[in-house]
């Protein structure tokens, strides 16, 4: 389509590719248990009685098998998967008392799995083979509430924020085509929506957000505007030029690269009633012939927004000096530097309190307060490799 739709495009496959298999998906409702491969005794050092702080007891699994976490399903327990002998399986995991509970098992490759924001459901995407895709939503415990099939080369999803039965989908072709699919998963209809693009974000229950680039225009800007899900007749601009944007509850943001200053990007909060909070301009890295947008996270609870900012301008393939997580408050935009020298890393901040998920795996646990950082996943070396 355009340079910059090819190039976020090129990003999810990348990410994605790997974890497509020829493999027949065979779905095994289970009652919840106890993951007997998880083997984790503590000891005396782990556990002192007499101490009032909460220590973590991390995954502990063989060598290998370790697939990834995935979130939170409340401020102490988190979602990941793992593989064993050719199934897949995706389990709970309590930071704390070191619980670890199958809720879901596959045969084919687990390629994606979110966690709604109320943390009642979650979406499973599987890949039985290249050109097909299976979606599951579950419940916390393991039962099934919708799932359906989708022929297609890479999915992308938007869940609504305030609707856990509503969602949207968008399945790319080979050659990035693609088809818009909105999902009811209480009267289990799957609607073709082709007037919406692709990469879209809820607003409100009835309408999105969404970025129209022009066909065949290599521009990386390009205005928003709030379409109805049902048609497109009553569409009203938002803004123009925009780079990215993203929503999170109550607010917008629009990522913008100032004319007269392409050494920062910019981070403009808007409330629903379009009303501009406050902007925070950083500096930014280039990447090929775009500019990097550092991972960020959003705190429903208490409005918290989280990002990464670099020390200074450069480029991303010579750039080593590090990276700030800031916490920025949405209510006052007041912010706070959690580290100021972190990499650029995805992160997933608990519900509540001071933990965050961070790596490419989420394979860590960043502590707020004081900015430690400590492995969750303990890998265990086989007999056979020692």
């Amino acid at each position: 389509m355009r340079l910059k739709f090819c190039y976020l495009l090129f990003l999810l496959v990348f990410g994605l590719f790997f974890l497509t298999s020829c493999a027949k998906t065979q779905i095994e409702q289970i009652p919840s248990q106890t993951i007997p491969q998880l083997p984790h005794d503590l000891n005396e050092e782990q556990v002192d009685e007499a101490s009032e702080v909460k220590r973590v007891n991390p995954l502990t699994i063989r060598e290998g098998h370790f697939q990834s976490i995935y979130g939170w399903l409340d401020q102490e327990t988190i979602l990941w998967s793992y593989e064993q002998a050719g199934t897949y399986y995706l389990s709970t995991h309590q930071l704390f008392s070191n619980e670890s509970t199958i809720i879901f098992t596959t045969s084919a490759p687990i390629v994606d799995v979110i966690v709604h924001p109320d943390r009642e459901k979650i979406l499973i995407h599987t890949s039985p083979h290249t050109y097909g895709a299976e979606i599951f939503i579950i419940d916390v415990k393991g039962d099934m509430d919708y799932s359906t099939e989708i022929e297609s080369h890479e999915l992308a999803f938007e869940w609504s924020d305030t609707d856990d039965s509503k969602l949207l989908i968008t399945a790319f072709n080979a050659d990035w085509s693609y088809k818009v699919y909105s999902v009811n998963t209480t009267t289990k209809q799957l609607t073709e929506r082709n007037h919406l693009q692709p990469f879209m974000k809820w607003y409100g229950d009835q309408t999105v957000i969404e970025q129209r680039w022009e066909e065949n225009g290599l521009s990386f800007f390009a205005p928003l505007w709030k379409t109805p899900l049902a048609d497109q007749q009553s569409s009203a601009l938002l803004l123009e030029n925009v780079y990215h944007f993203d929503v999170f509850s109550d607010y917008l943001m629009a990522i913008t690269v100032p004319d007269n200053d392409q050494t920062k990007i910019e981070y403009h909060f808007y409330n629903q009633s379009m009303e501009e909070l406050g902007t925070r301009a950083v500096p930014n890295l280039t990447q090929f012939s775009d500019w990097l947008i550092p991972h960020y996270d959003y705190r429903v609870s208490d409005h918290q927004f989280f990002t990464f900012i670099p020390q200074k301008h450069g480029s991303v393939d010579m750039y080593n000096d590090g990276f700030a997580l800031i916490q920025l408050d949405l209510d006052d935009l007041s912010e706070t530097v959690v580290s100021d020298q972190l990499e650029n890393k995805p992160i997933r901040c608990a519900p509540e309190g001071e933990l965050c998920l961070y790596g490419y795996q989420l394979e860590e646990l960043l502590h707020l307060e004081s900015g430690k950082i400590e492995s969750i996943v303990n890998n265990e070396k086989s007999e056979a490799s020692n």
